[in-house]
């Protein structure tokens, strides 16, 4: 008999168990907080650079980085807080949809400087 030609069926049956490959499930990844900020900060970094030189407000808050940055959810609160307290930005946005409300009045809209410092005081507490 050849090697050539060799036949499974033939085969000593502990042969056949011995060299066919064992195909395992792979384990079961378990994101770490690592990754929920790194993916915070890709998302982050994105929707800056990408928004940089836009004037509208709407295209700014439309860019698929600030939605991804939305749908995190408030476990993003620390980290937009953080971003407020580094530079006041439209991360006053992201936090009024996220949590469906403002810490502040009509009268404060379009400053935005004192609506970061709004959300600074409300979520510090």
């Amino acid at each position: 008999m050849s090697l050539l030609a060799f036949d499974t069926v033939s085969a000593p049956r502990s042969y056949a168990r011995r060299n066919t490959p064992v195909f395992r499930s792979p384990k079961v990844y378990k994101p770490s907080a690592e990754d929920f900020v790194k993916r915070f900060y890709e998302h982050h970094s994105k929707w800056l650079s990408e928004t940089k030189f836009e004037s509208s407000l709407d295209a700014i808050l439309a860019h698929e980085s600030y939605k991804a940055i939305i749908a995190m959810g408030r476990s993003v609160d620390n980290l937009l807080l953080s971003e407020l307290k580094i530079r006041s930005g439209f991360e006053v946005f992201a936090l009024e949809d996220i949590h469906g409300e403002a810490p502040y009045g009509q009268e404060l809209r379009g400053d935005v400087g004192a609506m970061a410092e709004a959300w600074i005081s409300y979520l510090d507490k």
